[in-house]
């Protein structure tokens, strides 16, 4: 389709008379969206989004990229009190590569905490792992919600098998997986 749209907002702050009026842009992050009440996805955030991210107020930034996270987005973090968790999930495509139910498990964990929230998930396109991740979510809260629409909410012809095996065939693992949390 092409390059998507970024969506920027300007707001003049108010200032000290005298003091030159600067601009500030509110861009959101690629393929930002709300999830649900104090809970936000996106692709992954750069310095153009810091202003918009302080907006949320976030609390906690859960990053499903196995790379080490770069240091201006840590500095970020820590001069506004964000807890960082990271899990490495590889962003393969390929169908019916496995992501451990151990790593899900544990993302889950996090983003199910409200001591996290406002959180805010993020990979690197905020697509296919979010997309997972969110899914999983929808699908532990709300067993017959609409979760599989949720992995394809960004790009829904690129719903990877990937996603879907995992949210659709596992069905012991959710009930696993909500004796482990006592849901």
């Amino acid at each position: 389709m092409g390059e998507e749209a970024s969506i920027a907002v300007v707001a003049l702050v108010l200032q000290p008379p005298g003091a030159e009026e600067v601009p500030h842009l509110f861009v959101p992050p690629p393929n930002f969206a709300m999830v649900g009440c104090g809970l936000y996805r996106s692709g992954f955030p750069d310095a153009a989004n810091f202003c918009f991210l302080t907006t949320l107020r976030l609390r906690s930034v859960l990053c499903l990229c196995p790379e080490p996270y770069p240091e201006e987005n840590m500095e970020f973090l820590r001069e506004n009190g964000i807890k960082l968790f990271q899990f490495g999930i590889d962003g393969c495509k390929e169908p019916f590569v496995d992501i451990p139910e151990e790593t899900i498990c544990e993302a889950l964990e996090v983003v199910l905490d409200v001591r996290n929230h406002p959180l805010l998930i993020h990979c690197k396109r905020g697509k296919h792992r979010t997309g997972c991740i969110v899914g999983c979510l929808r699908k532990l809260c709300w067993a017959d919600g609409p979760y599989s629409a949720q992995v394809g909410f960004i790009s829904p012809q690129l719903t990877p098998p990937l996603n879907l095996t995992l949210i659709k065939i596992r069905g012991v693992w959710w009930l696993r997986f909500r004796d482990r949390l006592k849901l």
